[in-house]
């Protein structure tokens, strides 16, 4: 068994409107390394390929791997660089490593887009998924140098360069002993679609009141915020206005993790009140943002006192 770290950068239209035929990004540089059974490091590929579809630099894709519109006009054209690819990996067996499920995705388009459906390539591996279920636990997809830079792990290498980024991955991948958990892989790959699918539920409630805003705001109804997975009280952090009419806040279940919480409260026709209580997974983003609004609420506080 053979395994190849690969990377990939590719460019893209300059704007949507020129897009061929969904073609998201067309592959310009090709890099891996390739490792024995015992994980020693046996042979590296680079390549540059020339686009057929995208032969302008996106100003994005230049600023980011610093890439100038020359350096997409030498090379190899595509067919031949995967041809190049093939040939190196060879016939014994082997898997592709990758960080992230893009590269692969990329991959398989380009190879739709030029009509290439007879090459044959090893099956695909993200490497980050492990990182995130198994290192960090928290499924969560972090940049390559973020997870390098949580393992302590050397950076001199310029990053979003293909080889550079592909030496990168392999050395997060052996530091963090990720293949040790190929054969979990499935499992992995189920426990994080389903993390992401309850990261993308929102669940609602609606309240409405003939009473004061003072008064449906110190409701049970409002206040009390069950976990939507096993209906228990959920302990909750202090709800923060940010606007006059928007608070939010953040509660844990014990078992099934910490919700952020919005409102927003709305005086009707009728006089009474409503109010929209949203509730979904909470996201670093969100703790950040909750964080920052509860610091600003308690600098006014402190204002006031001293202005009183």
């Amino acid at each position: 068994m053979k395994y190849i770290f690969l990377d990939m950068e590719w460019n893209q239209a300059v704007c949507k409107e020129q897009t061929v035929n969904g073609l998201t990004g067309e592959i310009i540089r090709i890099g891996a390394l390739m490792f024995d059974e015992d994980l020693n490091e046996i042979a590296r590929h680079y390549s540059c390929v020339i686009p057929k579809f995208y032969k302008q630099m996106n100003k994005n894709v230049g600023k980011l791997t610093g890439l100038k519109n020359s350096a997409i006009t030498y090379g190899m054209s595509f067919p031949n660089a995967i041809a190049c690819f093939v040939k190196w990996i060879g016939d014994e067996e082997c898997i592709i490593l990758t960080w992230g499920s893009e590269d692969e995705k990329i991959m398989r388009s380009n190879l739709a887009a030029y009509k290439l459906t007879g090459v044959k390539l090893p099956e695909f591996y993200d490497v980050q998924r492990i990182y995130g279920n198994k290192i960090t636990k928290d499924n969560k997809q972090y940049a390559l140098t973020a997870a390098l830079g949580q393992m302590q792990l050397p950076t001199e290498l310029p990053p979003h360069n293909a080889l550079n980024d592909a030496i990168y991955t392999a050395r997060l991948a052996k530091a963090a002993g990720l293949l040790s958990y190929l054969p979990e892989y499935d499992v992995i790959s189920g426990e994080i679609e389903e993390y992401r699918r309850l990261l993308s539920e929102v669940y609602y409630l609606n309240i409405h009141e003939n009473c004061s805003r003072e008064s449906i705001l110190k409701s049970d109804k409002v206040n009390d915020c069950l976990c939507p997975v096993c209906d228990i009280k959920m302990k909750r952090q202090e709800f923060i206005f940010h606007k006059d009419n928007c608070a939010v806040s953040y509660a844990e279940c014990p078992e099934h993790g910490e919700y952020y919480i919005k409102l927003k409260i709305k005086e009707c026709p009728d006089g009474g009140v409503s109010v929209t209580r949203k509730m979904k997974i909470l996201t670093p983003q969100n703790r950040a943002f909750y964080r920052a609004k509860a610091e600003e609420a308690e600098a006014r506080k402190a204002a006031q006192l001293v202005g009183g």
